[in-house]
Parts: structure tokens; sequence; C-alpha cells
């Protein structure tokens, strides 16, 4: 059982709530750290703390509130000029929005969290006194953030070089439990620390409110599966929740009254047909009851579209806290730079952006930007930007990732693919500059000799093509050496409806993403040329590969192909050949859980007969390209 039973609905908006004022707070820290004495952003970093403490207060979870108490007071003391802010004092600070981050992941578990590590509340506690000795300020280029876990913080404070360890705080981190603790009867607690918050008081809970709940339990405790539909513990939910404008909830229910009123009018009307009544005037009145009806659904499908809205800003909050820490311990000076953060896309597609935006951030901070020294001696500013912004472009959204630093040279990308074997002397002859760019993505490339805890294998690109090209989306290359290098990621506005080309395959229909297609021509059989056991044609002086659709999905085939389509994705070019065409349609994709015949995305039904049957099938772009 969850320690939260009969709270899920509270403690899920509170991980909502608190999740983004976390983020919020991150990103104030990384503006304080530029500008240490601004008041305002010190009362709003207070504030923060201030009300992730009193809900985890109403959630009893009492290492969260000690922990946020301790830093809500260190932050009293600075708004109140008895402190100022140092390097020193920021790294305890950045280490304890860390901690409290991972007390988040244990919440999200239906666990109480575990104690912040020992070494971050001392830590906390030296710079509430002042006396926090230079010694815990990290040296240039490393951050201090918090261990990942319980051993970790024991091994932390271990001797020098590991001998004489600290053996009671290896006990604790083992079991969760103080040496002194353990030695003491089992009656008798521990006294309080210092600055710790009473559990029962919490933060603002008057005595009492919460005896009904359930006694803490750490995340070490085992995880069993008590059934009765619920998830398991230990397993971290998904945020199904979203934020929507009341007034766009207002104009949701406004288009279902007139369409429900239009749906009346439309009874009363196949009344007057059924009872015989044929003359004009009743079939016009009919034909302007559909046409309304039609402008309705489509008004009604668009406002519903827009309640799957969210501004991109939120998923931005995250990154300049990851630029700062990486930039740190790379020993180098990274300013992060949002723009368009009023930008909205669709909700499911902000969750599956965060990945591939964090490896395409981290690119630019270790790849991209020089250290201070190279941009001295090449004459460019000691600090560098990047760029993440995000726009609307008619039916897609850009994101743009773009630095100031060194850029990339094709010919020095060609010649480390060919020294990795990844392509053949042939292929490296044939690439152009943005081919070459192109090699980046490839699984396994990497420009670093040695790898490193933040690169060198060859793996995070590849992830960001994959990723984007799932969201059916594509990402473009720019680079000038010296100057730097642009990331250009192009998404659909919503992946709940996608334009699609419907293709048939004798009879049966197929849909292909309208977004990918190139061009539609005829397929002649004399212009088709075998080239290394494939079939190609030339297409404006470019040799692309022939793809039958029918061995795409494994189908025997029952007659020659008579049109090509010309698909684009990245750089990958091909012809997809077809029998037929029906058109062009607004489709939405269902997926398939039970069955899935290869290279099939899902199911959509087509608008009208036009199509012959009832049912087309989403082509899977990633089939395609095999």
């Amino acid at each position: 059982m969850s320690d939260f039973h009969g709270m899920e609905d509270v403690l899920q908006d509170f991980l909502v709530e608190a999740g983004e004022l976390l983020a919020s707070v991150d990103n104030k820290l990384v503006e304080l750290e530029r500008s240490p004495r601004d008041r305002g952003l010190l009362n709003e970093i207070f504030r923060g703390f201030h009300t992730i403490k009193g809900g985890g207060g109403f959630l009893n979870a009492t290492e969260l509130v000690t922990l946020c108490h301790l830093t809500e007071n260190l932050f009293d003391r600075l708004r109140n000029g008895e402190l100022t802010v140092t390097s020193a004092s920021m790294d305890v600070i950045l280490a304890a929005t860390g901690t409290v981050r991972e007390m988040f992941g244990a919440l999200e578990m239906g666990l109480q969290p575990h104690p912040a590590p020992p070494h971050v509340l001392a830590q906390l506690r030296s710079a509430i006194a002042g006396d926090l000795p230079a010694a815990t300020s990290a040296p240039a280029g490393v951050t201090m953030m918090p261990p990942t876990s319980g051993v970790a913080a024991a091994a932390a404070t271990a001797g020098p070089s590991g001998v004489s360890p600290d053996w009671e705080a290896l006990y604790q981190a083992v079991t969760g439990t103080p040496a002194a603790a353990a030695a003491a009867p089992a009656h008798e607690a521990p006294p309080p620390a210092r600055d710790s918050v009473p559990a029962s008081g919490a933060a603002s809970s008057p005595p009492g409110e919460h005896a009904n709940l359930p006694p803490a339990r750490r995340t070490t405790d085992s995880l069993h599966n008590f059934g009765g539909g619920g998830r398991r513990e230990g397993e971290r939910s998904h945020d199904t929740a979203i934020r929507v404008d009341i007034s766009r909830l207002d104009q949701v229910l406004n288009l279902s009254g007139e369409i429900g009123l239009t749906k009346n009018r439309l009874t009363s009307l196949r009344t007057q047909i059924l009872g015989g009544d044929h003359d004009n005037e009743t079939l016009h009145a009919l034909d302007v009851a559909v046409s309304q009806l039609d402008l309705l659904v489509s008004d009604l499908q668009n406002a519903v579209m827009k309640t799957r809205m969210q501004p991109v800003g939120r998923l931005f909050q995250k990154y300049p806290r990851i630029a700062r820490d990486l930039a740190r311990s790379l020993g180098k000076d990274v300013e992060l730079v949002l723009a368009g953060e009023e930008t909205e896309v669709d909700k499911t597609m902000i969750e599956d952006l965060a990945d591939p935006i964090i490896h395409l951030v981290r690119n630019a901070v270790d790849h991209g930007v020089e250290t201070q020294q190279e941009r001295a001696a090449s004459g460019k500013p000691a600090k560098s930007q990047v760029l993440l912004e995000a726009r609307q472009e008619g039916d897609h959204i850009v994101i743009t990732i773009a630095d100031d630093g060194r850029g990339m040279d094709a010919e020095r990308l060609r010649a480390k693919a060919l020294q990795k074997g990844l392509i053949s002397d042939e292929e490296a002859n044939a690439l152009d500059e943005r081919q070459s760019f192109n090699l980046i993505f490839m699984a396994g490339f990497t420009t670093k000799d040695e790898v490193s805890d933040v690169s060198g294998r060859g793996v995070g690109m590849d992830v960001v093509r994959t990723n984007i090209q799932k969201l059916n989306g594509t990402i473009e290359v720019r680079s000038v050496p010296g100057k730097g290098s642009t990331f250009l990621i192009s998404l659909p506005l919503t992946l709940a409806i996608a334009p699609v080309l419907i293709v048939r395959l004798g009879e049966q229909p197929f849909a292909v993403p309208l977004s990918l297609v190139r061009e539609i021509l005829p397929i002649k059989a004399s212009e088709i040329q075998e080239i290394g056991g494939r079939a190609t044609m030339v297409v404006r002086g470019e040799v692309l590969p022939v793809v039958l659709l029918n061995l795409l999905l494994g189908w025997p085939q029952e007659r020659v192909p008579a049109f090509g389509v010309v698909m684009q994705m990245a750089e990958i070019s091909f012809i997809l050949a077809v029998d037929s065409f029906a058109g062009r349609d607004d489709a939405v994709i269902k997926s398939l859980e039970d069955f899935r015949p290869r290279g099939v995305a899902g199911v959509t039904t087509p608008g009208g007969e036009r199509f012959g049957v009832p049912r087309s099938m989403m082509l899977e772009q990633f089939a395609m390209a095999a």
C-alpha cells in the first residue's frame, strides 16, 4: 500500500505544482548567480521553497520539509542582507535543489523520501551560520551535486583516498537508520536535529491533522504489489494531467451545444423525408443543416486540439540549470538563452521532446562551445551563448538549438566516419556538406577520441534523430567553422491528427505522412535501372532507390506498380512504388495493440466512401526507411 493511501489525488496535484515551481527556482538560481544582489530574485526563490515546504508538510513528508526549511532559512538571511551569495553558498543551494528533486522521485513512487545526505544538511547549516568553509566551494570546473544514493553519501564522508571510512555513515546509508539510533532502545527516539521541523507540525499544518496517516516509510523499504487495480509501488506514474484555459473549455461547451441543436434539426428533417416530403425546400434545408454540422464539427475538432496544446516554456525551464552545471564542470562560461517560450505544442509531444533537447543542449555545451582560453585566442567573448528557441511556422513547430562555438568541418566529419568504419571511401566521396553534417546522427559516431562522463560513446545524437522521427519530425544541421552550429527541429503542430497521402496497393488503401512526401511521379519500366542489385530511378539528376510497397509489407506482388512517391526523411530519400492514389486526407491514427502488421503504425477511418474500403493503414516511417 502506498504511504499516501487516500491522498493520491492530493499527492499528484502537489507533484505537478511543486515540479513546475522547482524548475522555476532552478532557472532563478542560474539568474541569481549572475546577479547575486537581486533582491527580487532572492524573494521569489524564498517563496518557492516556502511553498514546497508547505505542500510537503501537508503530506507529512518530514524529510522534504526539513530540507526545504533549512534552505528557506538560508534565503531568509540572504534576502535580509545578513549574508551574501557566494560561489560556495550557491553550490550548497544547488545541491539542495538537486536533493529536493530526488525526493520528488520518491514521492512519485508513493514513498516517503529518504533523508537528505548528511553532508548537504551540514553544509546548509554552516551556510546559515555564515561560516561555510572555503573548502566546500567546488573547484573551477566542478559542480557540487548531491550523491545519487545513500552509499555514495557515505563514500563522500570517507577519509582521504578511501582510508578509514566513516562506518557510521556507511551503516546509515545501507540500513537507512543512524548507528546511534540503532544502538538505542527501540522505544527511545533520537533527539531531533537543531534545525529540523517536527513531523507533526510540518510546515503550516495544525497539530493532529495527520493523525490518521500511516507511518512514514522510506524508499529503502521493500516494494509489493497489493493489486486492487492500483499501480505497482515503486513505479512512477505517467503525468496525464493537463492545464486548460477555461475559455477554451467554454468554446468546446458552446460548440457542443450548437452541434446538439443541429442534430435536432437533422432528426426533424429525417422524419419529414421518411414521411414522403421530398420537395426542394426540404432538401435544401437538409443540405444547409449538413453543411452547418460539418463546419461545427471542424470547429469542435480544432477547439479540442487546442486543449492539448501547452506552452513549450514549461519544457524549456529545466535546461538553464542543466547547461549551467555542465558548463561549470567543463570549465566553460555558457549562458543558455531561451526564446519563444509561449509557443504552444501538443502535450504528448512536449514529453517526448525532453530527452532529444537535453542531448542537443549538452552537445552544444560540450562539443560546440570552446573553452574560455580558446575563445580568447580567436577573439571571441569569454562567455558563449547557446540559443534554445521555439516558433510556429505554418502548420509546423520549429525548435532551434544554436551555439556561437567552433562549428563543424565537413571534411573532418567524413574523415572520422571513415576512421571508425561507418562509411566507405566511395560513400565519403559522394557526400555533400549537408550529408556530411548528418553523419553525426549515425550510431557509433563521435568526434571525441576519449570517452568521458558527458560524451564520446557515439549514442546521443543517434537517439535524438530516432526520437524526432517518432514524432513525424525532421532535424536539420547547419554549421560554419569558427562561427557555430545550428540544429533545426521541425515538428507537426499535433500528433492527434496527421495530414496524409492515401495510396493504394491493389484495393487496400495506405496512408503515408504528407510531411514526408516530396513529389509524385509515374514509374516507367524503361526508366528503372539496377545499381548494386537494387532498382533505382534518376529524378532530376539524383539517383534514388525504388522501394516496392508490397515487398516492404511482405505481400505478394500482383501487378507492376504504376506510380512512385518520392519520400524524404532527414538525409534519406527514396521512391515508394504503389499501384494508385486516392487523394489527401486528415487522419486520426488509432494504434493496433493486439495485432500490428509489419511496417504499419495504426489504422484510420477515411472520410466518405471515396477510398473504397472502410479503413486505411498508416505506414510507419521507420519501416519505409528500412
